[in-house]
């Protein structure tokens, strides 16, 4: 079974060790997610598109995000990047005190 983890910093690698020694892979690609309760992400895992990178992205560096049909481009000041996830999944991920869903 795989699964990607949003929790905290202070609290991912002890819950990832847990998880691990009971035969369940971290992946963030996983369609199972395992998350806080309450807890916005701090960062968003997105591929760079032009050599398919993957990269974990502050949410402090985030000017907008767009969909286009299954295809979301995370924008920063200088670069553009793809996030893995639908957008209403990332949007569940956001403090919505930050950010605007139009």
């Amino acid at each position: 079974m795989k699964v990607k983890l949003l929790v905290s910093h202070e609290k991912y690698e002890p819950i990832k060790k847990i998880l691990v020694e009971s035969g369940i892979e971290i992946d963030d690609n996983a369609e199972l997610i395992l998350c806080e309760n309450n807890r916005f992400t701090d960062t968003l895992v997105v591929k760079n598109p032009h050599n398919s990178e993957k990269l974990l992205l502050s949410v402090n560096d985030i000017v907008s995000i767009e969909s286009f049909g299954h295809t979301i481009e995370v924008y920063t000041e200088n670069n553009t990047y793809l996030a893995s996830e639908r957008l209403y999944q990332i949007v569940n991920l956001l403090n919505p005190d930050c950010f605007l869903r139009i």
